[in-house]
């Protein structure tokens, strides 16, 4: 008896020896990537008080595609929107309307949630991340992660993520649905940005749905959304 408790201790021991370093891997590795998307947070929260404060103005570029069973719809809309002393103003540069409001432009604001829906899940011990390899996302050299909830909900999300190396900044990421309602067959968005003086800025977002209800018309759409000559107000010049 006493021969087979020391032969286990010693298989034990040597289990221990094999897995400790493995265990103690994984958790600085999750550990790195928990400072790296604190940073990116912060950043970002530092960057939205700051263009809030300044004020900006952006065109933006919708194209948009709809499918009704077998009725097809596309339509193609160029907004120019601008934030100052706390209103917004969106004008519609196809037929000149405008409009003025202090609700965020809908187009900005699902980003803003998006984002941080992204970053919540990215520090949340009840997701998986996993660090897949070193990327290439036009000329910014990322970090790309994916991630994906332990426990799959309607409310959750999965996807990628792709965080520039230098500034730990969100490049791009690919959002879905976890776990999707048994007539919704697709639900995903994908967001990209760019620097341009300092500034990560939005520069397209595609959203991209898929519906299947029975004794009711298939449905799909998918809108692209890109932004162009961002302009950010410092005093009396722009940023940029």
């Amino acid at each position: 008896m006493n021969k087979r408790k020391k032969a286990l201790r010693v298989m034990l021991c040597i289990c221990a020896l094999f897995i400790l370093p493995v265990f103690c891997e994984g958790q600085d590795e999750r550990q790195d990537m928990e400072r790296l998307l604190t940073k990116s947070n912060e950043e970002y929260e530092i960057q939205k008080k700051t263009l809030k404060q300044k004020g900006f103005n952006v065109t933006v570029k919708e194209d948009s595609y709809s499918e009704v069973g077998k009725e097809k719809k596309t339509e193609k809309i160029i907004r120019e929107v601008s934030f100052s002393s706390g209103k917004w103003k969106v004008i519609d540069l196809s037929t000149k309307d405008s409009s003025e409001t202090e609700e965020p432009f809908f187009i900005l604001e699902l980003i803003d949630e998006l984002m941080g829906d992204l970053y919540r899940v990215l520090q949340d011990r009840n997701y998986t991340i996993k660090y897949q390899q070193e990327d290439l996302v036009g000329t910014y050299s990322c970090h790309l992660l994916y991630f994906e909830p332990k426990k799959k909900k309607r409310d959750t999300i999965k996807g990628q993520v792709w965080i520039e190396k230098g500034s730990a900044r969100i490049v791009k990421a690919a959002i879905a649905s976890a776990k999707l309602p048994c007539f919704v067959k697709k639900g995903e968005h994908t967001l990209s940005f760019f620097n341009i003086n300092g500034f990560w800025l939005p520069q397209s977002l595609i959203e991209e749905t898929k519906l299947s209800i029975p004794f009711v018309k298939k449905l799909y759409h998918q809108g692209v959304y890109r932004f162009y000559d961002w302009r950010i107000e410092i005093g009396k010049e722009n940023a940029f």
